[in-house]
């Protein structure tokens, strides 16, 4: 079983840079692999530097981050079509660093697309546009040997979430039919959503897409992230 160390539980905290981090996760016990953000951690470091740098550390993966305002009305599914296509190339630049260091799994959690009114969307013309977009996205990471986990939350930022459970995750698994699309559980936002987080594990486990398991904490209602 691989046991990752996320960069965000040492970065930020104080005067840490990346290589700094790294260096603190070789001290910690038991991590076998890293997992990096990006662009936010990856962006102006040397890729092959960073390699060299984890000596033993495997990386995991790669997890996508949609940062700035323009993507405040949707990742994928927004009404400006050209965030869209910056999305998606996100994705696949994602895909290609996930290679270069080695990795095996881009995690994507779309935390705008969603709605916070009633009929604010066209709830089926935006979800076939999130299936569109996986589709893209998987067929170019496939040829890469990357496999591209979906990361679901009920709410926060957005009032609701386009994919905001289990049953709705693997129903965009399903409708996307690509072999190397699957799903990463957050044991938070499972708790968030008030499911069963072992049901919810058995039910990805079945069908043989379980990519990733966050392991952390929080109080049920909000995304606190407890150790």
């Amino acid at each position: 079983m691989k046991f990752a160390g996320r960069m965000n539980s040492f970065m930020f905290k104080g005067n840490y840079d990346l290589f700094q981090t790294i260096d603190a996760y070789r001290n910690l016990p038991g991590i076998t692999h890293l997992e990096f953000n990006y662009p936010e951690h990856l962006k102006g470091y040397d890729l092959k530097e960073l390699r060299q740098h984890m000596g033993s550390l495997g990386v995991n993966g790669v997890a996508l981050r949609f940062r700035g305002n323009e993507f405040m009305e949707g990742e994928f599914a927004g009404t400006d079509s050209a965030v869209s296509r910056q999305s998606v190339r996100l994705c696949k630049e994602a895909a290609d660093a996930c290679q270069a260091l080695g990795g095996q799994v881009i995690t994507i959690w779309l935390g705008f697309d969603g709605f916070d009114y009633p009929f604010q969307v066209d709830y089926e013309k935006n979800w076939n546009i999130i299936v569109r977009s996986f589709q893209e996205i998987a067929d170019y990471a496939g040829e890469k040997g990357i496999k591209v986990s979906i990361e679901y939350k009920p709410c926060e930022p957005r009032a609701f979430s386009m994919i905001d459970g289990i049953g709705l995750t693997l129903q965009m698994i399903d409708e996307v039919d690509r072999p190397n699309i699957g799903v990463t559980l957050d044991f938070c936002h499972m708790l968030m959503k008030r499911e069963n987080p072992a049901y919810s594990l058995a039910l990805a486990a079945r069908k043989n897409k379980l990519y990733g398991l966050h392991m952390n904490d929080g109080y049920g209602e909000l995304d606190n992230g407890l150790i």
